[in-house]
């Protein structure tokens, strides 16, 4: 962590916890299913989403993360991998048996670290319930995963949001199709000639479309598995 912050401490100091779980979700869940160039490809796959939206709308396009800070996640991510899991690194997309130290391993397997408790905020726990901060006593896997592998790319939106991983897998499909861009982007048109949306709303509406699209496209890949 201290080498990572060293990087760019501001920056790192803004992220805070998300830092903490880069190695798990780096070693434990991207690496041995996916190569760092197939990540690459998702994130530009959701970002194109919200490019076509902005585009339809004429605004200006302002992707969910910036250089700066994409330069810090990857070299965090990079750095988990030399430090936590040099084999698995070494076979992207393919795992590897024992490939992975303890401290980057998922709760569940042996007496690692806890990430649950060091790594994701208190309304992910599955004790943190809907009274209490407007959490839910029902966090399900996929959506445990779906927080730690849009931490790696920075289009994490850190809050609960169960929608993606309930969706039918048919569906999700749906909703990548153009069409669905065509339609999301008629509406916001007719808002804001109504007066009822305005174009600054409609940048960051289609910055939320890509990372929207992202959390689909990691439910798709999901859903193929």
């Amino acid at each position: 962590m201290l080498r990572v912050r060293a990087e760019d401490p501001q920056l790192a100091d803004q992220l805070g916890w998300q830092l903490q779980a880069v190695p798990p979700a780096w070693c434990s869940i991207v690496l041995p299913s996916r190569t760092p160039q197939q990540l690459a490809a998702q994130v530009a796959e959701a970002n194109a989403r919200g490019q076509e939206l902005a585009r339809r709308l004429g605004v200006k396009w302002e992707p969910p993360v910036d250089r700066r800070k994409q330069r810090l996640l990857t070299f965090a991510r990079d750095e988990a991998g030399r430090r936590f899991c040099p084999r698995q690194a070494a076979s992207p997309g393919r795992r590897v048996p024992d490939g992975v130290s303890t401290a980057a391993r998922l709760p569940g397997g042996g007496d690692g670290v806890d990430v649950l408790d060091t790594a994701l905020p208190a309304y992910y726990s599955p004790g943190y319930l809907p009274g209490f901060g407007g959490g839910t006593d029902s966090i399900g896997g996929d959506d445990l995963r779906l927080a730690y592998v849009g931490i790696l790319v920075g289009s994490a939106r850190v809050k609960q949001r169960n929608w993606p991983t309930a969706l039918d897998c048919d569906l999700v499909e749906d909703l990548l199709r153009p069409a669905e861009v065509i339609e999301y982007a008629s509406r916001l048109r007719e808002g804001i000639q109504a007066g009822w949306t305005t174009k600054r709303e409609a940048v960051e509406d289609a910055t939320e479309f890509a990372s929207s699209g992202f959390d689909l496209v990691e439910t798709r890949l999901r859903c193929r598995e």
